[in-house]
């Protein structure tokens, strides 16, 4: 079990060592649902076009998480999802 925990960090190391593939690889997806979008192909096409952009968003939020801390500080970012889920609570109960 532990060799097995120790062969995932080592995975996920990788993985995180680039990072900005995976950010290119949103960009691009984000860029070719845009162009499908707006080629005149139909109904279909067109939310074929929605789907890519959705996908190309997805790797991008995880890495600007990830880069927050670097950015604005660990002590300043720690508080930062209870800050979060506070705003949107708030919010929520007032437009109720």
């Amino acid at each position: 079990m532990k060799r097995r925990f120790e062969k995932l960090t080592e995975q996920a190391a990788r993985v995180v060592q680039h990072w900005w593939l995976v950010l290119v690889a949103g960009i691009l997806c984000i860029v070719a649902g845009i162009a499908v979008m707006l080629l005149p192909l139909g109904t279909m096409a067109t939310m074929a076009g929605l789907a890519l952009i959705g996908f190309g968003c997805a790797p991008i939020y995880p890495c600007i998480i990830h880069s927050t801390p670097e950015h604005f500080g660990a002590e300043e970012t720690a508080g930062l999802p209870l800050r979060f889920r506070n705003f949107c609570r708030w919010w929520s109960a007032l437009l109720m």
